[in-house]
């Protein structure tokens, strides 16, 4: 029986919006390419209307939270 082998990913659950209260959980695969995420998520207005909770990588400054996740999927790949 032949499996093919599942693309390495890591889940991160971003805080939820102040006015959407639902978190964002996103999957950044192995072969993505981080650049653009880490753009849209330094962009000033999602920064300010994060709920701000601690338990997620977005308590992290966001640019050593995307430090992590890119060093993450560098191990995995």
């Amino acid at each position: 029986m032949n499996r093919t082998k599942q693309p390495k990913y890591i889940e991160v659950c971003w805080p939820g919006f102040k006015n959407g209260w639902h978190d964002m959980v996103h999957r950044y695969f192995a072969s993505d390419s981080i650049e653009p995420h880490l753009a849209y998520q330094q962009n000033e207005d999602f920064l300010q209307s994060c709920s701000g909770r601690s338990s997620s990588v977005a308590s992290y400054p966001i640019h050593q939270g995307f430090s992590l996740i890119r060093n993450f999927l560098l191990y995995l790949s």
